[in-house]
């Protein structure tokens, strides 16, 4: 279940905003839609589709939003959102780890001990005597660069504004 929830939680995401919009009392389908591809935009969506991602999509009331943007900040938030005290338990209790892969994710994100993020970078704090499960947060912060490099170019080519941090940084910390 844990992995379903992680492989499309995305695409769950804007299923709730769509039918729970009138109880949230977003303001027209035009708002809907920009928070939906908001949501939906944290893992896999392309972020260069001018169609999915428009960099001047006008609202209803006649503002506008940079879908681009807000699409590649939440999706960067997503990807470094790995610090122990930052994720739920229900994801990542090693209690309920049915699986190898499982038990990895979750000593992965217990060995996060702090995620900071500056104005040029963001840092990682690990804790860990085990190998694997430092070479498996360094495989971790390989890909959170890749979806930083990816934000910024997105950022750049697409929109005004700018991306400040980077690097992903990763810290060894005293093991506990």
């Amino acid at each position: 279940m844990p992995e379903i929830i992680r492989k499309f939680h995305n695409e769950y995401s804007a299923c709730f905003i769509r039918k729970y919009a009138q109880l949230f009392d977003i303001p027209s389908e035009e708002h809907t839609f920009a928070i939906m591809q908001t949501a939906r935009s944290h893992r896999k969506s392309d972020l260069f589709d001018e169609q999915a991602f428009p960099a001047e999509y006008v609202l209803a009331d006649g503002n506008t939003v940079c879908l681009p943007y807000m699409a590649a900040i939440i999706r960067l938030g997503d990807e470094v959102n790995v610090a122990k005290d930052r994720n739920s338990r229900i994801l990542f209790d090693p209690e309920k780890a049915s699986t190898e892969k499982q038990r990895m994710e979750n000593a992965k994100h217990e060995a996060i001990k702090k995620m900071t993020i500056y104005d040029d970078r963001i840092e990682l704090d690990v804790s860990t005597d085990d190998e694997s499960i430092y070479s498996a947060v360094a495989e971790l912060k390989d890909k959170q660069q890749d979806t930083l490099d990816y934000c910024i170019r997105v950022v750049d080519e697409r929109t005004p504004y700018e991306i400040t941090q980077k690097k992903v940084i990763l810290n060894t910390a005293e093991a506990e």
